[in-house]
């Protein structure tokens, strides 16, 4: 996701326009937002949990799309928008559970 995002804003015909200098930063820091809404010490339950997730990686897959097109890459946008779909949707769960690992949302049971 980092790369991808980094890659576009900042090695494209985009890095141009300093506002795409934000945005891979900008993403990070959502990916983290999303995963303070679940675990133990979690946000508040808002409309915002039904939203978030799927605009977010809405951005990161527009992101995808835009690395494909860098690089040329032939193939029918919606099959690679499925593609980055399909790579994006993992890493958000993986970042989501690494985030409640980082601050000690995960209670692991000791033998009993």
């Amino acid at each position: 996701m980092a790369f991808v995002t980094g890659s576009v804003a900042y090695f494209s015909h985009y890095s141009s326009d300093p506002s795409f200098w934000l945005l891979p930063p900008l993403i990070i820091c959502a990916h983290l937002f999303i995963g303070s809404f679940y675990g133990r010490r979690q946000l508040p339950a808002a409309f915002a949990i039904l939203i978030a997730p799927p605009v977010v990686l809405l951005m990161t897959v527009g992101f995808g799309l835009m690395f494909s097109d860098l690089h040329r890459a032939d193939v029918n946008p919606v099959v690679m928008g499925m593609v980055w779909v399909s790579l994006f949707s993992p890493g958000m769960l993986a970042l989501t559970y690494a985030f409640r690992a980082w601050f000690g949302q995960i209670q692991f049971a000791v033998g009993r």
